[in-house]
């Protein structure tokens, strides 16, 4: 992750974390919990944005 985030900066390169989250029974377990971390602290250090949604129809959601 820091090599990545050192790489985007070094080439003024912006990214941007797009995510579908499942949680079961509607938590989170502690690997989703760090994933959305590092695609956060990914997207915030690089000047670009995190997306994300949870749920169990993505398709539904893009369509809205």
């Amino acid at each position: 992750m820091l090599d990545a985030i050192e790489t985007a900066q070094g080439n003024d390169v912006r990214l941007f974390s797009v995510r579908y989250t499942d949680a079961e029974d509607g938590r989170l377990d502690a690997r989703n919990k760090y994933g959305i971390s590092v695609m956060e602290r990914v997207a915030r250090e690089t000047g670009g944005a995190d997306f994300g949604s949870r749920g169990t129809d993505c398709a539904a959601q893009a369509n809205h």
